[in-house]
């Protein structure tokens, strides 16, 4: 943010380094912001727009994969979710205030500011995303027991333990498999197309490619929300159980409370088409990571709504 600040020739580094020592830099950022006419601008820049999605019913799944089968209504709660996966600029705020290290493998196009961040992990995720609720005077969604390993974890006993705490109270998440997938097929505005907003995946979705590509530069699906289908996969909250839905519940489905693995949606900008599916759920490890894979935030809905 000062970067760029600076760049428009807007930062006084004197009065900076004042307010820094008063530990109130965040306000005069703001201040300078507002002054000239910057916040709308940095607000798109470094924070997630967070899309409203009215609830409603739903046939999850699909015959074609084992583990997508059977097809089976589900009934969603409103909610937000992001316009877009997570972009460098927003997640490198998040590692600059943190003090967080931006992992030196990651190759050029991997840090450029418009595309999808890569290289997360699920736990990643999680703690940017009670980052961020904190950052907008939220609860978080999760609770970080920094001192205890993750018992599903099995393989590396020094992942710490996270858990939900309350998914509905309004704070940074990731959405739920059913509100992935729900979104992904554009709500209640729902076209039944196999990818996210088209049935010509080159209208909606960046595969078989040699690397991401810039957010919301093909087209949207019914609800607003950009590169669903291809471009990254993106992290869900749920466990993965390859039979769960044969026993999922009929209301908000949670997924499983045990497990070693979690879920990704929407395939990736160097998937075959097959992948890039609204229904197709791979999984693993919770501290993967992958040049293949971001995130994408979601919330309860604040207002309104079923």
């Amino acid at each position: 943010v000062l970067a760029h600040l600076a760049h428009l020739g807007l930062v006084d580094f004197d009065a900076v380094e004042k307010v820094v020592k008063d530990n109130t830099l965040r306000n005069y950022i703001r201040e300078l912001a507002e002054r000239f006419d910057q916040l709308t601008f940095l607000e798109e820049r470094y924070y997630p727009k967070m899309i409203q999605v009215q609830g409603g019913d739903f046939d999850m799944g699909d015959e074609e994969w084992e583990d997508a089968r059977p097809v089976h209504q589900v009934e969603l709660s409103s909610f937000e979710i992001a316009e877009t996966p997570l972009t460098n600029w927003q997640y490198g705020l998040y590692c600059i205030a943190t003090g967080k290290e931006i992992q030196s493998t990651k190759a050029g196009w991997e840090i450029e500011g418009d595309n999808p961040v890569v290289k997360v992990s699920w736990y990643d995720a999680i703690a940017y995303a009670n980052w961020l609720g904190q950052q907008k005077g939220q609860l978080p969604a999760y609770k970080i027991e920094t001192g205890l390993p993750d018992p599903n974890v099995l393989h590396n006993e020094n992942i710490n333990w996270l858990q939900a705490t309350d998914l509905g109270n309004g704070g940074y998440r990731l959405p739920t498999e059913a509100e992935w997938e729900y979104a992904a097929r554009g709500g209640a505005h729902s076209a039944g197309t196999k990818y996210a907003g088209s049935n010509d995946i080159d209208e909606v979705a960046w595969y078989g490619k040699n690397r991401p590509q810039a957010v919301k530069k093909l087209k949207a699906n019914e609800l607003g929300l950009y590169d669903m289908s291809g471009n990254v996969w993106e992290w869900c909250a749920d466990l993965y159980y390859r039979n769960y839905y044969e026993a999922s519940p009929a209301q908000n489905p949670k997924g499983p409370t045990n497990g070693i693995d979690a879920v990704f949606r929407g395939g990736s900008w160097a998937d075959v088409v097959i992948y890039c599916r609204v229904a197709r759920r791979p999984w693993n490890y919770r501290d993967f990571r992958s040049d293949l894979i971001g995130v994408r935030l979601a919330r309860a809905a604040l207002a309104g709504g079923r």
